[in-house]
C-alpha cells in the first residue's frame, strides 16, 4: 500500500542558515541575489529550503569553493 501522507521538508531562516553554515546574513544575501542559493519569501520571511542547502553545498565541495 502506497503512503499517501506529504512530507514537509525543513526550511531554513537566514538566522538558522548563519548557525548551521557559519556564513554572515551579507554572505547569505549576496549568494541569493547572485542565484547561486535559491530563496523562498513567506510574507516578510526569507526561508532555504534544506535541499536548496544541500544542492549548493555539493555544488560548491566539486568547484572546492564558497
Amino acid at each position: 500500500m502506497m503512503n499517501l501522507t506529504p512530507t514537509l521538508e525543513k526550511h531554513y531562516t537566514i538566522k538558522e542558515l548563519n548557525e548551521l553554515l557559519g556564513f554572515s546574513r551579507s554572505k547569505i544575501d549576496k549568494l541569493a541575489k547572485a542565484g547561486k542559493l535559491h530563496k523562498i519569501k513567506v510574507g516578510q520571511t526569507v526561508l532555504f529550503s534544506a535541499s536548496e542547502i544541500n544542492r549548493f553545498l555539493l555544488e560548491c565541495s566539486q568547484l572546492n569553493k564558497v
